[in-house]
């Protein structure tokens, strides 16, 4: 199997919004207007053809996770646990082969359709 970006979108949302709950609203691609709290499956940064192995592609997603502009516990909270869930490798369909965070980056305030929000990534490791 190689890189399949709805696959994956569609996989990584029904895992997050399971996880997630009722707490958090999860989104497969980048919605053009959204409410906190609320996790994000981006598009890939980057998508590495047949690495390490013929048919075997690896890419990197940042997953967005929001939370009120001064609710630093709630983003914390919702970004541990989407942490959590992304890292379980063998869990999901078997075109994702391993599924991981790697990296927590990028708080920030971010303003969509003039809500303000306080935000951050977890850019996560996929092979398929």
């Amino acid at each position: 199997m190689s890189f399949d970006r709805q696959a994956m979108a569609d996989a990584l949302t029904a895992a997050l919004q399971t996880a997630v709950g009722e707490t958090a609203m999860v989104f497969p691609s980048p919605p053009s207007t959204f409410n906190p709290p609320a996790v994000v499956v981006g598009f890939p940064t980057t998508v590495v053809l047949h690495s390490p192995a013929f048919a075997v592609d690896t890419c990197t997603v940042p997953v967005l996770c929001t939370a009120g502009v001064a609710d630093t516990t709630g983003l914390d909270s919702l970004m541990g646990t989407v942490s959590a869930c992304l890292d379980v490798s063998g869990t999901f369909p078997p075109d994702v082969i391993v599924l991981g965070p790697s990296e927590w980056r990028n708080w920030r305030i971010l303003t969509v359709a003039g809500i303000d929000m306080l935000a951050a990534d977890i850019i996560t490791e996929i092979r398929m």
